[in-house]
């Protein structure tokens, strides 16, 4: 991605392959320059490198991510809410007049798997049918005006690296 108005430096000035691995491991995005002087976003990153016990941990790394969790998380919520604004929660098995202005948890669960499916076909997350398999959607034990879900999806990833293992030859093998 180019950045307007941002000048290159100078070409002794420039940093290597190596120096920029080790700010983007040091927690600071890169740019490089293209052949027509350009400034180009190489990496934007988090300083997130470890979870709260320690452990290396990159799943906040990239930018892309929180940004997308964000964009996912929201649009899963506001399609629930919206469509199911105003509703009564009642448990599942509950008999109730058709029509009636009553949701319970298998029917927010079954729009949550739509709507996990458009973003599929949009591109935004991927493995519809192990979210569809992980997917827990439950009235609260603790607060009977709430619904627990819990969504084990999986979110798009960015092609960052192209690796190419080339084993040619100058004639075929006989």
């Amino acid at each position: 991605m180019a950045i307007s108005g941002v000048l290159a430096p100078p070409l002794a000035s420039r940093f290597t392959l190596t120096e920029r691995n080790n700010l983007l491991h040091s927690g600071i995005s890169t740019v490089t320059t293209a052949d027509d002087g350009t400034v180009q976003v190489e990496n934007i990153i988090t300083t997130y490198q470890k979870n709260k016990y320690g452990a290396e941990d990159d799943s906040y790394l990239q930018i892309e991510t929180l940004f997308l969790l964000m964009f996912v998380t929201r649009f899963l919520r506001t399609q629930v809410t919206s469509k199911f604004a105003r509703m009564k929660l009642a448990a599942d098995g509950t008999r109730f007049a058709p029509g009636s202005a009553i949701i319970t948890p298998n029917v927010i669960r079954a729009e949550l798997i739509a709507q996990y499916q458009t973003l599929e076909f949009n591109g935004y997350v991927q493995d519809a049918k192990g979210f569809a398999k992980g997917l827990i959607v439950e009235k609260s034990a603790s607060n009977p005006n709430r619904v627990d879900v819990l969504w084990t999806g999986v979110l798009i990833n960015q092609l960052r690296i192209f690796a190419v293992l080339n084993q040619f030859r100058l004639q075929a093998s006989a």
